[in-house]
């Protein structure tokens, strides 16, 4: 990922659509996702839910690194520790927030589990 505007963005993100995701009755939403990149890479996950034009971002609480060797990263959000996090949303997404400038990271495997 590059960016290619003549002024550098505040943020750069990938945007992965997970539908409606009804929450309700849940316990955890969480993420495991295997990543491998040449240099150490950040990047903060968040789960973003819409009403219409409205949405709420909730932030996972651990920060994704990703190095040369490929790796696993593993976080949740404990739902009934979250009281904002909207059980039901005409939409989420799951949004990896990276650092400004060029990424390079291979995203081996993304899996998302509620329970």
């Amino acid at each position: 990922m590059k960016p290619v505007s003549a002024s550098p963005p505040r943020w750069q993100a990938l945007h992965l659509q997970l539908g409606e995701l009804n929450l309700t009755g849940a316990l955890l939403f969480g993420v495991a996702i295997k990543s491998q990149a040449p240099s150490s890479t950040t990047a903060r996950l968040c789960l973003r839910s819409g009403q219409d034009r409205e949405f709420l971002d909730t932030f996972l609480t651990k920060t994704l690194v990703s190095f040369s060797e490929p790796s696993v990263h593993l976080d949740v959000i404990e739902i009934d520790k979250t009281p904002d996090l909207p059980r039901k949303a005409n939409w989420r997404d799951l949004i990896l927030f990276f650092r400004v400038g060029e990424v390079e990271l291979d995203l081996q495997d993304i899996r998302l589990f509620v329970l």
